[in-house]
């Protein structure tokens, strides 16, 4: 006699539950892509962006959240932004959502196809730390499960507070890169941004150009593994989703 209440509270749970669940906004997925303003040999492109979503009919509901901006010696430079609000399945109008999302991803791949086509400017000072930084903090503002940040740019800092270009700069970083990060950090603290995975995008062209990307490569490595955060280096992201 004592099972059949028992079988039916289970049974109720799980109903509710689902309910719950349908009720319930989704999640938020969000990236931001800065990129250098120097000329380079790889570029992220909108296909390998808009694959980091994983976008699928089964996720219509969720948000996404999209930010593209420049690395570079000022921060009025152009600063773009999409986002699809989170819904619940309750309140989801499928077509509706659909369009809607088919039209943010119609945005990005418009948007990164125009950047790539523009000719790269000269720059005095190149900013990479502070920009970096500077998106971190627009990206720890976005309620959202997991951030992405793609950066494409040989990481060159170079300001008269630390330079790549400067010897003494260099050879810290080449020997001590855990001492340079400190440098980097007492310009500003680096934000934290929780669940973030970043892609840095470069192709050096010559052995010179390889050696001091190289010499960045473990210093922002520090700064990120501080973070929590998981990097990967390379001229493209689809080598790491596959």
């Amino acid at each position: 006699m004592k099972t059949k209440p028992f079988i039916l509270g289970v049974l109720m749970t799980l109903v509710l539950g689902g309910c719950k669940s349908a009720f319930e906004k989704k999640p938020v997925n969000s990236i931001a892509w800065i990129q250098d303003s120097t000329d380079s040999l790889a570029r992220a492109n909108a296909t390998e962006i808009l694959a980091l979503y994983k976008l699928s009919d089964d996720r219509v509901a969720e948000g996404y959240y999209f930010r593209s901006s420049f690395i570079g010696d000022a921060d009025n430079r152009e600063v773009v932004e999409y986002r699809v609000p989170a819904t619940s399945w309750v309140d989801a109008d499928q077509v509706e959502r659909v369009h809607t999302i088919k039209t943010f991803e119609a945005n990005i791949s418009s948007l990164i196809v125009r950047l790539n086509r523009e000719v790269p400017q000269p720059k005095k000072h190149s900013l990479v730390y502070q920009s970096i930084c500077r998106e971190m903090d627009a990206l720890a503002k976005v309620d959202a499960q997991s951030h992405t940040l793609v950066i494409n740019s040989d990481l060159q800092q170079n300001d008269d507070q630390f330079s790549f270009y400067r010897y003494r700069d260099f050879s810290l970083a080449e020997q001590d890169p855990q001492a340079a990060a400190k440098a980097l950090l007492a310009i500003r603290p680096m934000p934290k941004v929780s669940n973030l995975k970043v892609y840095v995008i470069n192709r050096p062209r010559t052995y010179e150009e390889q050696k001091k990307f190289s010499v960045a490569v473990r210093v922002f490595e520090c700064l990120f593994q501080k973070q929590g955060a998981e990097m990967m280096v390379g001229p493209n992201i689809s080598d790491y989703e596959r």
